[in-house]
């Protein structure tokens, strides 16, 4: 063989085999292409997520200043409650106390009206029916007074009159 004939036959052969090379490039070129295809797609779906998650995450950026604000309103609200327990707490208290009172002051009442009535308005009436005979008595007695009062008159004119006559006697 010849030097040709050798060229010829090894480039034959390179050729069987970079046909197959190339085959099998074309054929990685062809899933390239396929791949950059799939990757081209799905960029365009990461960046439409990538918006969206832009789109949510400005949401929950204005729900969570909302919320800074609930919060705050919530902690002045407890705030405001925990005082007003405190005072409803006191007022209780001071509730009981004086319903207490009351009740001890409904009992004395009783006790003062039953023994007004049975002590006091008896006695009372006992009192007041002394007191009227006593006044009936005066009353009565007034007439007889002024009669007394001018007897004595008359009487104290006449023994100083019989005592002037006793002193001329004498």
């Amino acid at each position: 063989m010849t030097d040709n004939e050798l060229l010829l036959a090894i480039s034959d052969m390179m050729d069987k085999k970079l046909n197959h090379i190339t085959k099998d490039v074309q054929k990685i070129k062809k899933d390239m292409k396929e791949l950059k295809t799939k990757v081209d797609k799905i960029d365009i779906r990461v960046k439409n997520i990538e918006a969206r998650v832009d789109h949510i995450e400005a949401k929950v950026d204005k729900i969570e200043a909302k919320v800074d604000k609930i919060e705050a309103r919530v902690d002045k609200i407890e705030a405001k409650v925990d005082k007003i327990e405190v005072k409803v707490n006191s007022i209780e208290a001071r509730v009981d106390k004086i319903e207490t009172k009351v009740d001890n002051t409904v009992i004395r009442v009783k006790n003062i009206e039953l023994n007004q009535e049975n002590k006091v308005l008896p006695r009372l009436n006992t009192i007041e029916s002394c007191y009227t005979s006593t006044f009936d008595r005066y009353k009565d007695s007034v007439g007889d007074y002024e009669e007394i009062k001018q007897d004595i008159s008359i009487m104290k004119k006449v023994i100083q009159e019989h005592s002037q006559k006793l002193q001329n006697i004498s």
